[in-house]
């Protein structure tokens, strides 16, 4: 079988395949089985720690993002890999340097600026945290989550006006649902208004 290969490659492969498919525990498995074989090629350690985070095991996602950077020191994935975890576990200080050193090796980075605005946000730094977003929409316009991300940051800053507000909502429609309004289908609804009135409740 290819999993008791000893062709590393293959085996990172197998592993990226897993990984896709949502089976961590094969995919830490086969990369772990790689690393064996060859243990100095940094996307394998960022393969294992991104299925170490996907199960919840974050230090030790932390760990294998470590080695990919010491293996690779401007391996820009890796920082932007563990920002994600320190973030997740609170350290927003860390991730944000994370972060940082993700954009300084890799600039044109949408997302990286978009979770480091996130970070910058749970901290109440606010302005930095817009400014990074706002930085994400202009190395893609077309970054649905940075703009999302941005129009949030909004409603955190006091001396932003709800005009102003609705402005950036109205961009956001602009962008991401006026293209699709040809695709909108009516609903098939009996617009008799004395039909039976169906009411459901949703818990949260």
């Amino acid at each position: 079988m290819l999993r008791d290969s000893q062709d590393a490659e293959a085996l990172y492969l197998l592993s990226i395949i897993a990984y896709q498919s949502g089976r961590y525990e094969m995919t830490i498995d086969l990369i772990t089985r790689a690393i064996e074989i060859d243990s100095n090629q940094a996307p394998f350690f960022l393969n294992l720690g991104s299925a170490l985070q996907e199960q919840g095991r974050l230090e030790e996602s932390i760990q294998a993002y470590h080695k990919a950077i010491e293996i690779q020191p401007n391996y820009a994935a890796a920082y932007y890999n563990l920002g994600n975890v320190l973030q997740e576990q609170g350290k927003l200080e860390e991730s944000i340097q994370a972060y940082h050193k993700a954009i300084e090796i890799q600039p044109n980075y949408p997302k990286v600026y978009s979770n480091l605005g996130n970070s910058l946000q749970a901290q109440g730094r606010i302005v930095d945290a817009m400014n990074s977003f706002r930085q994400s929409l202009i190395i893609n316009p077309n970054f649905i989550e940075g703009h999302s991300n941005l129009i949030f940051s909004q409603d955190f800053h006091p001396d932003i006006s709800l005009q102003e507000q609705q402005a950036e909502r109205q961009r956001w429609n602009q962008r991401f649902i006026l293209p699709l309004a040809n695709f909108i289908q009516p609903h098939p609804n009996d617009r008799n208004p004395d039909r039976r009135l169906k009411i459901g409740y949703v818990s949260a």
